[in-house]
Parts: structure tokens; sequence; C-alpha cells
């Protein structure tokens, strides 16, 4: 009974959706890779079919055209799957990070702990939420029409953590993981795992 929250735990809440939220984030993820990586072998063939000088090499780049045909193109759906996961990615990282960011913020944790509190509910059982257009995470406390929110653009607390996908994608593009990685490496080296030296 030491342990027992009358009130539920805010920060509990919002680790427990940052990681509902990551997990998302990851699922997007792997979506865009996987039509990336069927767009890349488009590219790539070509790329082969631009340098086949021979006529054997040029024969055989029509043949494997020829066989491949579906595979070999880019449609309109996999131009939405791309463009819609690049959105869920954006979305849920942005989101991910404002719900850690308030949990390691003592004072805005506080904050909506006191939320609690006033409206006599237990937050792990109230509805979170984040709005990248209006820049906050909210807390829609159960059985109310009340919600308390903190502003992640810097208004409050000190927080400021909207990031946008170009910046997302640039801290990505300059990261370890990606700068060692096959896919920086170009396609040869992630699809079949050759020529991958620097």
């Amino acid at each position: 009974m030491d342990s027992y929250q009358a009130y539920g735990s805010v920060e509990d809440l919002l680790k427990e959706q940052a990681a509902n939220e990551l997990q998302l984030m990851d699922e997007a993820v792997g979506v865009f890779t996987e039509v990336v990586v069927e767009m890349i072998a488009v590219v790539e063939v070509a790329e082969i079919a631009e340098a086949a000088e021979m006529p054997d090499d040029q024969a055989e780049v029509q043949e494997y055209v020829a066989q491949n045909q579906e595979a070999l193109t880019i449609d309109q759906e996999q131009v939405d799957t791309y463009n819609q996961s690049v959105d869920d990615i954006e979305n849920h990282a942005n989101a991910a990070g404002a719900f850690l960011g308030v949990a390691a913020n003592s004072e805005a944790v506080a904050f909506l702990q006191t939320g609690a509190e006033n409206n006599n509910v237990n937050a792990n059982n109230s509805t979170l939420s984040y709005s990248a257009s209006n820049q906050r995470v909210t807390v829609a406390w159960e059985g109310t029409n009340n919600a308390t929110a903190v502003y992640v653009n810097g208004t409050n607390f000190g927080m400021d953590f909207y990031k946008s996908a170009e910046e997302i994608y640039a801290a990505g593009s300059e990261s370890e993981l990606y700068l060692t990685s096959p896919t920086h490496k170009g396609y040869t080296c992630f699809m079949t795992g050759e020529d991958c030296e620097s």
C-alpha cells in the first residue's frame, strides 16, 4: 500500500505513451524501408541499363527487365506509401520526443500531476495527446471535460522540443549509425553485402 498512488502517475502515462509512439515509428520505418528498397532496385537497374555498352550486356539487361517488369515499376501506390511513411515517422518521432521530454521535466510532470489531483482523477486512466500544430502535450482528464496542457515550443518550463522532418532527417544523415550503414554505402552493399568498403 505504500506505493499506491490515488491520482496515478503522469510520468508513467507519459513514458507509456512514448513507448507506444516509438513502436508506431518503428513500424513506419519498416514500411519506409520496404518501399525504398523497391524504389532503389528500379533506379539501380536504370543505372545498369545506362552503363551497358556491349550488346551482350544490353541484351542481359533487357531480358532481366522483361522478366521483372512488374517489380521494376514505381506505381502511385508505392509513392503514396512512401509519402505516408515519411509523415508517420515524423509524427510519431515528434510525439515520442514530446512525451519523453515532458516526462523528463520535473516541473512539467508536477504541473500535470496537480491537474490530476485538482480534477480528482487517476492520471493513468486519462487520455494523453500531442499536437504538432499547437506544439503541446495535453492530458484530458477521465470523466471530466477538463484538460491540462504543457507547451513544448519554449512557452513554458523551458521545453522546446519540436523538430521538423528535415531536422530529423538531417540529424539522422549525420549519425554514425547511418554513415557506417550499408544503406549509406550504396545499393549493392545494402542488397547483397558486397562492395561495402569505404
